[in-house]
């Protein structure tokens, strides 16, 4: 499938990334219920509206100036995140948010550990199934439940075969990573420390059709 938004680096994103910091101390975070790891907290749009309004606008900039006209185009979740290091296994899912438009990171942490980022991969071929079982395995040892290690690292050896490593970028305070929602990524090291971002995924609204709707960044021309 070709990619419609490309891989963005973009350091400094916040203007004022320290209130960013204090509101992401005020809420309150729920545990994952779903195969994800740490903490989230709601999608922000239910939490505080104005700020959930901003994040959409500021990311949405990022491609052209006349993204703000596509609000309601698109829909954004978007949530604080907070991750503990595991005892068990300290390495993160590989994933994909497709069919969603984009996704990203913007990593919050003064001094974050510099293991801790994201890495983006290709599949080395057609096929890539997840190993039967391995997705409860993965909501077992994210909810910090025992499971059976060593067949556990042989399912996550076969799963990474499926799939080849193309750029990991570490964090860095005030760090934007976005990629297209059919990238394949994952956080290959959760590190020694608490690990605080935000986590955003983006998707057209069921109204686009009768909305401003700019194309894709790389669909522009075809």
């Amino acid at each position: 499938m070709t990619s419609r938004y490309p891989t963005l680096v973009i350091d400094n994103f916040f203007n004022k990334p320290g209130l960013i910091r204090h509101a992401m101390q005020t809420c309150e975070y729920n545990l994952n219920e779903d195969a994800y790891p740490g903490k989230r907290t709601d999608n922000i749009q239910f939490l505080d509206s104005q700020l959930h309004q901003y994040f959409k606008t500021k990311i949405l900039s990022v491609f052209h100036e006349q993204w703000h006209l596509a609000l309601t185009s698109f829909n954004m979740s978007i949530a604080f995140e907070k991750t503990m290091p595991y005892k068990q296994f300290n390495s993160g899912m590989i994933q994909s948010d497709c069919p969603a438009e984009f996704s990203g990171v913007i990593f919050l942490d003064q001094e974050p550990d510099p293991k801790a980022g994201i890495t983006i991969y290709d599949k080395t071929g057609e096929y890539a199934k997840m190993p039967e079982g391995m997705m409860e395995e993965w909501q077992k040892l994210y909810t910090d439940q025992e499971i059976n290690m060593d067949k556990f690292k042989k399912d996550y050896d076969e799963l990474m075969s499926y799939y080849e490593e193309t750029i990991t970028i570490k964090p860095k305070y005030n760090r934007l990573v976005l990629f297209d929602g059919t990238s394949f990524y994952r956080c290959p090291d959760f590190g020694n420390q608490a690990k605080h971002n935000i986590v955003f995924s983006c998707g057209v609204s069921p109204n686009a059709n009768s909305l401003y709707h700019p194309p894709a960044p790389l669909h522009r021309v075809l």
